[in-house]
Protein backbone atom coordinates (compact mmCIF):
# COMPACT_ATOMS: atom_id res chain seq x y z
CA UNK A 1 0.00 0.00 0.00
CA UNK A 2 0.52 3.56 -0.38
CA UNK A 3 0.68 6.17 2.06
CA UNK A 4 1.56 10.07 2.12
CA UNK A 5 2.97 11.33 5.32
CA UNK A 6 4.32 15.02 6.41
CA UNK A 7 8.14 14.04 7.19
CA UNK A 8 8.16 16.36 10.19
CA UNK A 9 4.96 15.41 11.53
CA UNK A 10 6.07 11.44 11.08
CA UNK A 11 9.44 11.77 11.59
CA UNK A 12 10.46 14.39 14.19
CA UNK A 13 7.06 14.70 16.20
CA UNK A 14 5.99 10.64 16.30
CA UNK A 15 8.81 8.76 15.50
CA UNK A 16 11.96 10.72 17.38
CA UNK A 17 9.40 10.77 20.73
CA UNK A 18 9.25 7.27 20.64
CA UNK A 19 13.09 6.54 19.96
CA UNK A 20 13.84 8.20 23.11
CA UNK A 21 11.61 5.68 25.26
CA UNK A 22 12.55 2.29 22.61
CA UNK A 23 14.84 1.25 20.33
CA UNK A 24 12.43 -1.06 18.34
CA UNK A 25 9.05 -0.72 18.31
CA UNK A 26 5.67 -1.71 16.73
CA UNK A 27 3.65 0.91 14.65
CA UNK A 28 0.29 0.17 13.61
CA UNK A 29 -1.57 1.32 10.40
CA UNK A 30 -5.70 1.29 10.56
CA UNK A 31 -8.11 3.54 8.37
CA UNK A 32 -7.33 7.23 8.51
CA UNK A 33 -4.65 6.81 11.42
CA UNK A 34 -1.13 5.45 12.28
CA UNK A 35 -0.44 4.94 15.81
CA UNK A 36 2.00 3.22 18.36
CA UNK A 37 2.26 2.35 22.27
CA UNK A 38 5.27 1.79 24.10
CA UNK A 39 7.06 1.57 27.62
CA UNK A 40 10.35 1.57 28.45
CA UNK A 41 12.21 -1.05 30.68
CA UNK A 42 14.23 0.53 33.00
CA UNK A 43 12.64 2.06 36.60
CA UNK A 44 11.31 5.07 35.47
CA UNK A 45 8.23 4.18 33.88
CA UNK A 46 6.71 5.60 30.92
CA UNK A 47 3.87 4.82 28.66
CA UNK A 48 3.35 6.48 25.15
CA UNK A 49 0.53 6.41 22.83
CA UNK A 50 1.38 8.82 19.85
CA UNK A 51 -1.23 8.49 16.97
CA UNK A 52 -1.02 10.48 13.80
CA UNK A 53 -4.30 11.50 11.74
CA UNK A 54 -3.81 10.63 8.15
CA UNK A 55 -5.64 8.93 5.56
CA UNK A 56 -5.15 5.44 4.41
CA UNK A 57 -6.05 3.13 2.08
CA UNK A 58 -8.43 1.14 4.46
CA UNK A 59 -12.40 1.56 4.42
CA UNK A 60 -13.16 -0.30 7.37
CA UNK A 61 -12.10 0.04 11.51
CA UNK A 62 -11.26 -3.76 11.55
CA UNK A 63 -8.49 -3.77 9.00
CA UNK A 64 -4.70 -2.92 10.58
CA UNK A 65 -1.42 -3.29 9.46
CA UNK A 66 1.65 -3.74 11.63
CA UNK A 67 5.20 -2.12 11.04
CA UNK A 68 7.72 -3.65 13.13
CA UNK A 69 10.45 -0.88 13.46
CA UNK A 70 13.36 -2.47 14.37
CA UNK A 71 15.62 0.68 14.98
CA UNK A 72 13.71 3.50 15.26
CA UNK A 73 16.90 5.58 15.29
CA UNK A 74 17.41 4.97 12.58
CA UNK A 75 14.63 5.03 11.06
CA UNK A 76 14.07 8.70 11.75
CA UNK A 77 17.47 9.31 10.42
CA UNK A 78 16.99 7.78 6.84
CA UNK A 79 13.78 10.02 6.31
CA UNK A 80 15.85 13.42 7.72
CA UNK A 81 17.64 12.93 4.37
CA UNK A 82 14.83 13.10 2.05
CA UNK A 83 14.18 16.39 0.51
CA UNK A 84 10.46 16.55 0.00
CA UNK A 85 8.46 17.43 3.61
CA UNK A 86 5.15 15.56 2.05
CA UNK A 87 6.36 12.23 1.34
CA UNK A 88 5.01 8.90 -0.16
CA UNK A 89 6.11 5.46 1.33
CA UNK A 90 5.21 2.22 -0.27
CA UNK A 91 4.52 -0.07 2.29
CA UNK A 92 5.63 -3.63 0.88
CA UNK A 93 5.05 -7.08 2.75
CA UNK A 94 8.56 -7.08 4.70
CA UNK A 95 9.76 -3.54 4.31
CA UNK A 96 9.36 0.50 3.65
CA UNK A 97 10.23 2.09 0.09
CA UNK A 98 10.41 5.47 -0.87
CA UNK A 99 11.45 6.62 -4.34
CA UNK A 100 12.24 9.80 -5.97
CA UNK A 101 14.48 11.32 -8.71
CA UNK A 102 16.52 12.92 -5.03
CA UNK A 103 17.01 9.68 -3.04
CA UNK A 104 15.94 6.10 -3.02
CA UNK A 105 15.95 3.71 -0.18
CA UNK A 106 14.68 0.22 1.69
CA UNK A 107 14.03 -0.21 4.79
CA UNK A 108 13.72 -3.47 5.69
CA UNK A 109 10.92 -4.51 8.79
CA UNK A 110 11.13 -7.76 11.12
CA UNK A 111 8.63 -10.25 11.01
CA UNK A 112 5.61 -10.22 13.24
CA UNK A 113 6.16 -11.22 16.69
CA UNK A 114 9.87 -10.43 16.25
CA UNK A 115 8.88 -7.31 18.59
CA UNK A 116 6.97 -8.24 22.15
CA UNK A 117 4.00 -5.85 22.20
CA UNK A 118 2.95 -3.63 24.82
CA UNK A 119 0.43 -5.08 27.13
CA UNK A 120 -1.19 -1.61 27.77
CA UNK A 121 -4.52 -0.89 26.25
CA UNK A 122 -5.30 1.90 24.30
CA UNK A 123 -8.76 2.05 24.91
CA UNK A 124 -8.10 2.22 28.99
CA UNK A 125 -5.49 5.31 28.24
CA UNK A 126 -8.48 6.86 26.03
CA UNK A 127 -11.10 6.36 29.02
CA UNK A 128 -8.46 8.50 31.72
CA UNK A 129 -10.36 10.63 33.60
CA UNK A 130 -8.21 13.70 34.87
CA UNK A 131 -9.19 15.68 38.48
CA UNK A 132 -6.40 18.53 37.56
CA UNK A 133 -5.23 19.74 34.15
CA UNK A 134 -2.77 22.80 33.69
CA UNK A 135 -0.25 24.00 30.89
CA UNK A 136 3.73 23.95 31.22
CA UNK A 137 5.21 25.29 28.14
CA UNK A 138 9.16 24.43 26.73
CA UNK A 139 10.87 26.96 28.84
CA UNK A 140 9.64 25.76 32.61
CA UNK A 141 10.46 21.99 31.08
CA UNK A 142 14.54 23.63 30.55
CA UNK A 143 13.99 25.56 33.44
CA UNK A 144 13.29 22.53 35.23
CA UNK A 145 16.51 20.75 34.04
CA UNK A 146 18.79 23.88 34.14
CA UNK A 147 18.03 23.82 37.99
CA UNK A 148 18.64 20.45 38.84
CA UNK A 149 22.15 21.14 38.18
CA UNK A 150 21.77 22.81 41.90
CA UNK A 151 20.49 19.85 43.51
CA UNK A 152 22.53 17.16 42.44
CA UNK A 153 21.13 15.20 45.07
CA UNK A 154 17.01 15.18 44.29
CA UNK A 155 15.95 13.13 41.40
CA UNK A 156 12.08 13.86 41.95
CA UNK A 157 10.14 16.47 40.89
CA UNK A 158 7.11 17.80 43.23
CA UNK A 159 3.91 19.05 41.87
CA UNK A 160 1.58 21.34 43.75
CA UNK A 161 -0.70 23.85 43.39
CA UNK A 162 -0.77 26.86 45.41
CA UNK A 163 -3.07 30.56 44.91
CA UNK A 164 -4.10 29.18 41.76
CA UNK A 165 -0.59 28.76 40.59
CA UNK A 166 1.33 25.18 40.18
CA UNK A 167 4.70 25.08 41.34
CA UNK A 168 7.57 22.37 40.83
CA UNK A 169 10.12 21.55 43.80
CA UNK A 170 13.41 20.01 43.14
CA UNK A 171 13.92 18.29 46.02
CA UNK A 172 13.12 15.12 48.27
CA UNK A 173 10.82 14.84 50.81
CA UNK A 174 11.98 11.88 52.14
CA UNK A 175 16.02 12.95 52.99
CA UNK A 176 15.93 15.87 55.87
CA UNK A 177 18.37 18.74 55.24
CA UNK A 178 18.33 18.80 51.68
CA UNK A 179 18.41 21.60 49.32
CA UNK A 180 15.51 22.51 47.27
CA UNK A 181 14.68 24.61 44.07
CA UNK A 182 11.08 25.85 43.83
CA UNK A 183 10.18 27.06 40.13
CA UNK A 184 7.00 28.18 39.02
CA UNK A 185 5.25 26.41 35.89
CA UNK A 186 2.17 27.24 35.28
CA UNK A 187 -0.14 30.54 36.21
CA UNK A 188 -3.47 28.88 36.51
CA UNK A 189 -4.82 25.30 36.52
CA UNK A 190 -8.35 23.92 36.31
CA UNK A 191 -9.71 21.15 38.77
CA UNK A 192 -8.75 20.13 42.31
CA UNK A 193 -5.84 21.77 44.14
CA UNK A 194 -2.54 19.35 44.11
CA UNK A 195 -0.78 18.59 47.44
CA UNK A 196 2.68 17.77 46.46
CA UNK A 197 3.18 14.70 44.72
CA UNK A 198 6.22 13.54 43.14
CA UNK A 199 7.48 12.10 39.66
CA UNK A 200 11.05 10.87 38.21
CA UNK A 201 13.12 13.61 36.80
CA UNK A 202 13.98 11.84 34.07
CA UNK A 203 10.28 12.41 33.02
CA UNK A 204 11.04 15.52 32.10
CA UNK A 205 13.97 14.86 30.53
CA UNK A 206 12.40 13.04 28.27
CA UNK A 207 9.62 14.78 27.15
CA UNK A 208 11.14 17.86 27.42
CA UNK A 209 13.20 16.49 24.85
CA UNK A 210 10.73 16.32 22.26
CA UNK A 211 10.99 20.25 21.73
CA UNK A 212 6.96 21.11 21.72
CA UNK A 213 5.91 24.39 22.85
CA UNK A 214 3.40 23.60 25.36
CA UNK A 215 2.25 20.49 27.02
CA UNK A 216 -1.05 19.79 28.80
CA UNK A 217 -0.71 18.31 32.21
CA UNK A 218 -3.16 15.97 33.74
CA UNK A 219 -3.86 14.31 37.25
CA UNK A 220 -5.83 11.37 38.49
CA UNK A 221 -6.14 12.30 42.21
CA UNK A 222 -7.39 8.56 43.04
CA UNK A 223 -5.06 6.44 40.77
CA UNK A 224 -1.92 8.69 41.32
CA UNK A 225 -1.45 8.97 37.51
CA UNK A 226 -0.14 11.75 35.70
CA UNK A 227 -0.93 11.98 31.64
CA UNK A 228 1.21 14.38 29.83
CA UNK A 229 -0.45 15.46 26.67
CA UNK A 230 0.74 17.11 23.15
CA UNK A 231 -1.50 17.93 20.62
CA UNK A 232 -0.17 19.16 17.07
CA UNK A 233 -2.09 19.84 14.53
CA UNK A 234 -3.05 15.79 13.41
CA UNK A 235 -0.72 14.92 16.01
CA UNK A 236 -1.34 13.62 19.92
CA UNK A 237 1.15 11.86 22.27
CA UNK A 238 -0.04 10.76 25.19
CA UNK A 239 2.50 10.07 28.00
CA UNK A 240 1.26 8.16 31.10
CA UNK A 241 3.26 8.71 34.36
CA UNK A 242 2.38 7.29 37.89
CA UNK A 243 3.62 9.49 40.61
CA UNK A 244 5.96 8.15 43.29
CA UNK A 245 5.34 7.83 46.96
CA UNK A 246 7.16 10.63 49.12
Amino acid sequence: MKIKINKNSFCNKFLEPISRLVDKCIVYIEKDKIYSIVNNDDSTTIILYGKITVPTNFETDVETLQLNIPDVKRLVRILDNVKEEDVELNINSNNIEYNSNNMRFKYFLLDNNSIKKSLVNVAKIESLTFDTDFIVNQKAFNDVIKNNSLTPNSDKLYFYSENNNIYGSLTDLNTPNLDSITLLLSENYTGLNISPVPIKLEVFRVIGGSRFDKIVIKYNTKLKVFMFEVRDNNLMLNYVISSLTK
